[in-house]
């Protein structure tokens, strides 16, 4: 307790200090071409994901059950 109860009391401090020092401005809007960028990088990784989930290289031993 004689530990725990300064940690926390600085952690709600800088929790506050966080707060009141943050960014005042609201972020800019990506709207729609932000979000067509998300779905072009998803489907991306997921095509790649894909082709590589089928494809064994040719040094790997084949299983003989």
């Amino acid at each position: 307790m004689i530990f725990a109860a300064p940690m926390i009391l600085l952690y709600l401090i800088s929790i506050v200090l966080a707060w009141i020092a943050g960014p005042r401005e609201k972020p800019p809007d990506t709207g729609a071409a932000g979000t067509l960028r998300l779905v072009f990088a998803a489907t991306v990784v997921d095509q790649a994901a894909r082709r590589n989930r089928h494809r064994a290289p040719a040094d790997w031993p084949r299983r003989s059950n």
